[in-house]
């Protein structure tokens, strides 16, 4: 009698175990493939030229829909529509954006039976982890489409041309299949949740693409839904060492040193003040070694204005530090 009892209870916690089991399944798949009414396509008229690209939503407040897409899908354009999977169109505002990152916030009036996606984490990802990528790669008639692939690296340091000069990024690459159009659409877990924001800037990459991880996307979209994206400027012109040509054009020459060579000091800028002039070459921020202006800026924009760091620059054989507030 024990043993039919041990073994009706074996079948019970199976079965249960197995019920259990193909709810989670169903619920994933289910995340999935809901995800088309969080998708965006985007079309934008920028100066008698269309640009078109992917967003989603990130959350709906007060009837308002806000998305989340790359900035240089609409940059400089004037207007901006937003089609969601049914083909609805809707005008949309820019809120705000950040070419440093090439990310830009959008609202509309009326949700479009629109929702908000699933905001996933990205700090715990691996390599060979599952993925999938859902935009518009080829345009509006190819809206909401999702491709599979695998997490193929993480940290990935890319650098991407801007107006102001290059910013350094550090992004997921995937091997999923990544056209033009999916710029500014999510980048998907097995769960359907979004870990990044997909953008390309660059054609002919094929089983190469990028995204930025959405725990970093989630921070520049809170500071830049309150205004709080402010750069240090330091007031000068400068450039790789290892740019021959343009230290020739201004007449410099250097010792064999690593860093940035200041070209140009505005009279009123920050490192004017601090002594530092044409022809020197700054070698360390906080005691952190670069080699390049990329990587420069991407130590020097995690301060914020007000704060006080060291630079360390090379001026005639010898090193020398100060102390600036950006």
């Amino acid at each position: 009698m024990k043993k039919i009892l041990i073994y009706i209870f074996s079948i019970i916690i199976s079965v249960f175990i197995g019920i259990i089991s193909t709810y989670i399944l169903l619920n994933k798949k289910s995340n999935l493939q809901n995800i088309a009414s969080s998708l965006v396509y985007i079309e934008a008229s920028c100066n008698d030229v269309k640009n078109s690209g992917s967003g989603f939503v990130y959350k709906i407040k007060d009837d308002i829909v806000y998305i989340i897409t790359n900035y240089h899908v609409i940059e400089d354009c004037t207007d901006i529509y937003v089609y969601n999977s049914s083909m609805d169109k809707s005008k949309s505002n820019l809120i705000n954006y950040d070419e440093y990152t090439d990310i830009a916030i959008l609202k509309v009036q009326g949700n479009l039976n629109l929702k908000s996606a699933n905001i996933g984490n990205s700090d715990k990802l691996k390599v060979g982890e599952e993925i999938y990528v859902a935009g518009s790669p080829l345009g509006i008639n190819y809206s909401s489409t999702i491709t599979h692939g695998i997490i193929s690296y993480l940290n990935r340091q890319i650098q991407i041309s801007t107006t102001n000069g290059n910013s350094l990024l550090e992004v997921i690459q995937v091997d999923a299949f990544i056209n033009s159009g999916n710029s500014g659409g999510p980048l998907l877990n097995k769960n359907g949740d979004v870990i990044g924001l997909i953008f390309v800037k660059e054609e002919n990459l094929h089983g190469i693409g990028f995204a930025l991880p959405i725990n970093y996307v989630m921070n520049i979209v809170d500071k830049l839904e309150n205004n709080e994206i402010n750069r240090p400027n330091l007031g000068a012109i400068m450039v790789d060492s290892l740019n021959s040509e343009l230290l020739f054009e201004n007449g410099i020459e250097i010792d064999n040193i690593s860093g940035i060579v200041v070209l140009h000091v505005n009279e009123n800028g920050i490192l004017c003040k601090s002594g530092i002039e044409k022809g020197d070459i700054i070698t360390k921020i906080n005691d952190i070694e670069f080699n390049n202006i990329s990587q420069f800026q991407k130590i020097l924009y995690n301060y914020n204005v007000g704060d006080t760091i060291k630079i360390q620059y090379y001026r005639n054989k010898k090193f020398y530090d100060v102390y600036i507030i950006l």
